[in-house]
């Protein structure tokens, strides 16, 4: 058996870094992945402005917090959400009205 839950995120380079990223935009080539320790538990590409992650992992697992890593394809940099958020099983971390809007920090600066 497996435990799952949903996350609905927002990401906005805009807000967090509004001198060096007044040209943010989404790409359809972006990627927010959610990794559970070393675990890559699932990989989406944006739609409509949001990403909508569904999370999995064998109920037997020791299933710890869950991390955010952003590739933007504009700025050809990845980004790390420095604070995870725990795995629980049948839960929602956002929703569409109310999206999570994680800080993300980049792993090269941004120029």
């Amino acid at each position: 058996m497996t435990a799952s839950m949903t996350a609905v995120v927002e990401v906005n380079l805009t807000a967090q870094y509004p001198n060096l990223a007044s040209d943010f935009e989404l790409n359809e080539n972006d990627l927010l992945a959610a990794f559970v320790g070393d675990v890559c538990v699932d990989v989406r590409q944006p739609q409509d402005g949001l990403f909508f992650l569904f999370m999995a992992a064998p109920l037997s697992a020791d299933i710890t917090p869950v991390t955010l890593r952003y590739w933007s394809a504009n700025y050809k940099n990845l980004f790390e959400a420095p604070d995870a958020f725990p795995f629980v099983n049948d839960s929602h971390f956002g929703t569409i009205s109310s999206p999570a809007v994680p800080s993300f920090l980049p792993m090269t600066p941004l120029q």
